[in-house]
């Protein structure tokens, strides 16, 4: 098991103490198990519409809503956090929004206390599957786009 996988229940626990209410997902390499010994942990987090009491949320600020943003570091392990409602999740998956939910379509359910998020995970599948050329182009972006995170830190 690699060093992400051990620290994901310390984060998932420490997410959780600002909101016991909010769903987290796993997302990314780290989710998939192909992650190396250089990745960063992705997280979307899922909060009631009523949010206002985990601003005090090192994880929560108006620069990562919907968008993944660094939000701290475990271990030497770099922590990413995109943040929604479960409203805003909705309205992500209306018509072509499903789009931009690719990385949350490939994500697992960490923890879900009010099963709001699990019908949207399946929801995003199935438009995934029904347009498999925009899946991979995608996740042909996706790559590219780490590939190109892990050259910058490697330069000095």
């Amino acid at each position: 098991m690699s060093l992400q996988q051990d620290i994901v229940p310390e984060l998932v626990k420490d997410i959780n103490s600002y909101h016991d209410e909010c769903a987290i997902v796993l997302i990314g390499s780290v989710a998939w198990g192909s992650e190396r010994p250089e990745s960063d942990i992705d997280f979307n987090i899922f909060f009631p519409n009523d949010h206002d009491d985990c601003r005090e949320s090192p994880y929560i600020d108006s620069d990562n809503r919907w968008q993944l943003k660094v939000k701290g570091e475990l271990h030497g392990i770099r922590i990413d956090i995109a943040w929604e409602t479960y409203d805003g999740l909705e309205g992500h998956l209306l018509g072509d929004g499903p789009i931009n939910c690719w990385p949350f379509s490939n994500g697992k359910i960490l923890h879900d206390p009010s099963g709001t998020v699990a019908p949207c995970l399946t929801r995003a599948q199935r438009w995934f599957a029904k347009h498999a050329d925009i899946a991979s182009r995608i996740e042909a972006e996706y790559v590219r786009s780490k590939r190109t995170q892990i050259r910058e830190r490697e330069r000095p």
